[in-house]
């Protein structure tokens, strides 16, 4: 089971973000906790205005098989009522389509073209005599021109910064 839930704000409360989860007091204490992180999110910043962590309501708890679309629902019905409604997506569902498109891509499945194993050998030695070949100059302290096949490795932590 999951929970529908929204923070509230100011008097009369006003619902600023609805979200979704499995703990509300642990998701409760992340939001708050995410005020220190570098990320920057429209609620992060609500956040780091106030003193205390906010107040919450539950709106209900759902089986975990429509809790997308209850999360969609009550973001849908509440940004009629307030536009500045702090959510950026509209509920998990975007979320959950990429993350399965990421995890597939990972894994392979429907994406990509199949190579033998002599052409990843091709490949793989026209890599490495490509590699071999780049010359470079050190941004540090300006020598080169330098290359990888051994005619003159030079290591940036060895220069003395001017």
């Amino acid at each position: 089971m999951k929970q529908i839930y929204a923070l509230l704000d100011g008097e009369p409360r006003s619902v600023v973000y609805v979200g979704c989860t499995n703990d509300i007091v642990k998701r409760i204490k992340s939001h708050w906790r995410q005020r220190n992180s570098t990320y920057r999110s429209p609620v992060k910043n609500w956040l780091c205005n106030l003193a205390e962590p906010p107040e919450y309501y539950v709106f209900e708890e759902v089986a975990d098989d429509i809790s997308h679309a209850a999360e969609q629902y009550y973001i849908e019905i509440i940004r009629q009522v307030n536009p500045q409604l702090l959510n950026v997506l509209d509920g998990q569902k975007k979320r959950w389509e990429t993350r399965d498109k990421i995890s597939k891509s990972l894994a392979g499945v429907g994406v990509g073209k199949i190579v033998s194993a002599e052409t990843r050998q091709k490949l793989a030695k026209k890599s490495s005599e490509h590699a071999k070949n780049v010359i470079f100059t050190c941004k540090t302290c300006g020598n080169g021109p330098f290359t990888l096949n051994g005619l003159g490795i030079h290591r940036r932590y060895q220069c003395k910064l001017s």
